[in-house]
């Protein structure tokens, strides 16, 4: 419950993930076209961000009292929201690697897959992949 000793202070740090969470979206919205923001792979931080605030959140189901949509938050929260963290993570690497990688063979054509709208669809084939066995 709301009212427990154990819950009052998760929930105050929630709260403040949140804002911190928000306050990151704010600013990469006020300098969403500079070269750091741009280099970044933009929409991959959306992906992080998304995630990071799902998991601040999550707090706040689980000292809800249960019901049938509350526990099914709780079951599939935690695993969504990491797997949305861990796979933005992952295909960001990847691509810096295989730009670098391209870069040490002196490569001169762009690396295939490396446009933003294949990164979003390789973190969201992860996150599917990674909810299968829920």
């Amino acid at each position: 419950m709301y009212s427990d000793p154990w819950a009052i202070p998760s929930l105050i740090i929630a709260c403040i993930g949140v804002l911190c969470v928000a306050a990151t979206a704010v600013i990469f919205g006020v300098y969403w076209k500079t070269p750091v923001i741009k280099s970044s792979g933009r929409e991959q931080m959306i992906l992080l961000l998304i995630g990071i605030c799902c998991s601040f959140i999550l707090p706040f189901f689980y000292v809800a009292p249960p019901s049938i949509p509350i526990c099914l938050v709780n079951r599939l929260g935690i695993w969504f929201c990491y797997s949305l963290m861990f796979a933005a993570l992952a295909v960001k690497a990847q691509r810096v690697a295989r730009i670098f990688y391209g870069v040490k063979r002196n490569i001169h054509y762009k690396p295939r897959f490396a446009t933003p709208i294949y990164q979003v669809i390789f973190t969201l084939i992860i996150v599917a992949i990674q909810m299968i066995p829920i």
